[in-house]
């Protein structure tokens, strides 16, 4: 995608500069002054580099590369080391993500060791980096860690309400448990994030469900929500007693705790989709 640069030159990132602009800049560069054998340039990079519209170190590494290689050729990027992973690799991380979707990055990295054992192991970041660019499939795999437990999470006061939580919830009927939470992604082809409206829960009770065609809310319901800052505060007062008006009950999951909320899971796998 082309971008202007604050000189107002237009460019792709990533793409080097034409040989056609490096001879010219080089020529420019001559013509001021500019010693080949010695490399010394009596000048000022900047004034080449506005006149050009590019940044004044483009100008200096032109340069820089041109006395030492003789060529107009940009540098060629050194690559890091190969990649240990390999297509069979691939494939079983594909397919345990696809099968496990809240696997865990050392899960997955004990388990191409244990199938590929390799002299010096695999990194968690190279496991990542797979899941993102490397996909036998091309699809980007991208992963909320609802599997990290925080040590918060076991103090006395929050295992006893995890504990009374599980208890109450077990004593309703499940078809009566409603549970919400909030995702943001990120759709292909934009370069920023892009913002979209969601119903809030004046509107969700007027909504029907597709498949059962009844109310998303109704009457006695009990709606789970996680402890996120915003769910708090001036808006807790204003939505419990919305929701008290309508007959439906407010609970919060244990702090710390995201896998007490099944609408965690479904985002996930909803990116990786």
């Amino acid at each position: 995608m082309e971008k202007v640069s604050k000189r107002k030159r237009t460019y792709v990132r990533g793409k080097p500069l034409g040989n056609d602009l490096r001879s010219l800049i080089i020529d420019e560069v001559i013509h001021s002054g500019g010693n080949i054998i010695t490399r010394e340039y009596p000048g000022n990079f900047s004034a080449i580099a506005k006149q050009f519209s590019v940044h004044d170190s483009t100008v200096k590494n032109i340069w820089s590369n041109y006395c030492e290689n003789k060529t107009l050729d940009p540098k060629k990027k050194k690559g890091g080391n190969p990649s240990k992973l390999h297509d069979g690799d691939l494939e079983l991380i594909e397919t345990l993500t696809r099968i496990r979707p809240t696997i865990s990055l050392n899960e997955l990295k004990d388990d191409v060791e244990l199938y590929d054992p390799k002299p010096d192991g695999v990194s968690i970041s190279a496991i990542s980096r797979a899941l993102k660019q490397r996909m036998p499939s091309g699809l980007q795999y991208s992963r909320k860690k609802v599997n990290k437990v925080a040590i918060e999470r076991f103090t006395p006061v929050n295992m006893v309400y995890t504990q009374m939580f599980i208890n109450y919830l077990h004593s309703k009927d499940p078809r009566k448990l409603k549970f919400f939470d909030e995702a943001g992604l990120k759709l292909p082809h934009h370069g920023t994030r892009c913002y979209g409206h969601a119903p809030f829960f004046g509107e969700a009770a007027q909504a029907g469900n597709v498949i059962t065609q009844r109310p998303a809310l109704e009457y006695g319901d009990i709606v789970v929500m996680d402890n996120c800052p915003t769910h708090h505060y001036d808006g807790e007062e204003v939505l419990t007693e919305f929701l008290n008006e309508i007959g439906i009950e407010l609970v919060y999951t244990p702090t710390y705790s995201p896998d007490f909320n099944p609408a965690e899971f479904v985002f996930g796998k909803i990116y990786q989709d």
